[in-house]
This record gives C-alpha cells, structure tokens and sequence, in this order.
C-alpha cells in the first residue's frame, strides 16, 4: 500500500483537485484528524504555495542554510520573503536568481550543469504555467515522478534492494565536425 494512502471521508472538489493535496499531506488514515483537519491544512499549505511556487527548492535550501548559519536552527523566513515578493518582485526574482546560481556554485564541479539544467527546467513549468497554483503543483509531480516515477530513485534502491544491479548502457559518441 502506498504511504499516502487514501482517507475515508469525502473529498470536495473546487477549483483544482483537492484530492491530490489530501494524498500528500496526510501520510495516512490513521494520522489523518479527519476532514476539518484537512481543510485547515490544505488552506495552510495553499496559502502558502503561491510564493512557494516562485521559490524553487535551491532556494529554500539556501534560505535554511543562512538561517542556520546565523541563528542555530532551519527556519525559512517567509514573511521576509512575501513582503519583499509583495513590494519589489523585480528584487525578489533577483534575489531568487542570484541565490540559486550561488547554490549550485557550491555544488561539486561534476553536478553543476545538471543543476543549472534541472533549474532551467523549472523556470520553465514557472513561465508556463498559468499561475502560481498550477506552477507549484506541476513542480511537485516533476519531484514526485524523479521519486516514484519509472527511472526514479526508488526504483532506483529497489533494484540494488533485490541485488539486481546493472550499469548503465553506454555508447561510443561521434564527434561530428561543424559545417561552414
């Protein structure tokens, strides 16, 4: 059974699918406090994930690394983050940007470009989405599918669980010289 499994009580549908929100943040029936505790949740989270969509994982992370840093514990100054999202959203975005090139400079050489390649793909989702909402819960099923998803990391352990590893394929690259 999956560790989100699904609640006994009825899921009202609004304008998006609750239903996906209530999978994720109950982890499971027992721990579920029923279907007041996942409104008040589900408002929370909503609440929150319209700035959460604009900030990408790279840059919770630094965020939670300078708090650390500073104060001893991992918390993310929203409120700082909102109200400056809220009344410069050209520093914001800057800021953004700057501290996410930072983060994955910090990363080992071998790592970066893929970084920069996954954060260029969720700029993406971002500019394409229609707004913050759907931009956040496209970025959730990317991290969901690189989780569960066909290649992903528990498919990934279950293999070396089961003692079935296998290296990857690998292929001879032709360098083909550019045409003038």
């Amino acid at each position: 059974m999956s560790p989100f499994a699904r609640h006994d009580h009825p899921v009202r549908r609004e304008k998006f699918d609750k239903s996906i929100y209530y999978n994720r943040l109950c982890p499971s029936p027992e721990s579920c406090g029923g279907r007041s505790n996942c409104d008040r949740l589900f408002r929370a989270t909503t609440t929150r994930s319209r700035l959460t969509a604009a900030l990408s994982a790279e840059v919770i992370m630094q965020e939670q690394q300078t708090e650390q840093s500073e104060t001893g514990n991992f918390r993310v100054d929203f409120d700082r983050w909102a109200e400056l999202a809220r009344t410069d959203p050209e520093a914001f975005e800057a800021r953004r940007s700057r501290l996410i090139e930072e983060t994955i400079g910090r990363m080992p050489e071998h790592k970066q470009q893929r970084m920069r390649c996954l954060q260029w793909k969720i700029d993406q989702v971002r500019a394409r989405a229609a707004n913050p909402m759907a931009a956040c819960i496209r970025i959730s099923e990317m991290m969901w599918d690189s989780l569960v998803g066909p290649g992903g990391l528990k498919e990934a352990l279950d293999r070396l669980g089961d003692g079935r590893f296998e290296p990857l394929p690998t292929a001879r690259v032709l360098d083909f010289p550019p045409r003038h």
